[in-house]
């Protein structure tokens, strides 16, 4: 079983449910130019991290290998890959050098909440599927935490 992540965006005017990710979610700007910025809360206790960077990654082992271990790997010279089954995740700001202030780790129990101070076109991507995108604005809210429904992965044996 492969662990997964929901989210719930709300705004003054609705609650909207986006795909859960199997790997990460980023949290930004569409465009990649524009930075990103966001207030982030772990247990509503808010967390010393960056708050302007190219935008937030969330992401579960399986999302390790990826984007946020090449991220990870330039900022930290070693990589950071964790098991797919393992019910944790990492928060990282992306494309900034502030090492002490950039990584955070949360658990099973967790709520991890991130206020949009976006003022282009804030997005929730997950797993960085472009159709899946949901907007993110200013005064959006996401809470994300670890669903109850893990992916069930079957594995064949040779």
């Amino acid at each position: 079983n492969w662990t997964r992540l929901e989210c719930v965006i709300k705004n003054e005017d609705y609650e909207f449910k986006p795909y859960p990710a199997v790997c990460e979610y980023f949290i930004g700007e569409k465009e990649r130019s524009d930075m990103s910025r966001n207030e982030v809360y772990l247990n509503g206790k808010k967390l010393d991290i960056v708050q302007k960077s190219s935008g937030l990654l969330v992401v579960t082992g399986s999302g390790s290998t990826g984007w946020y271990n090449e991220d990870h790997l330039i900022t930290f010279d070693r990589k950071d890959i964790f098991s797919r089954d393992k019910r944790e995740a990492r928060i990282l700001a992306t494309e900034n050098k502030e090492k002490e202030r950039i990584k955070h780790i949360f658990s099973e129990d967790d709520l991890l909440t991130v206020v949009s101070y976006n003022d282009g076109c804030g997005i929730v991507s997950p797993d960085s599927v472009k159709e899946h995108n949901v907007p993110f604005n200013m005064g959006y809210v996401a809470e994300i935490r670890f669903s109850n429904n893990p992916l069930k992965v079957l594995a064949v044996e040779k």
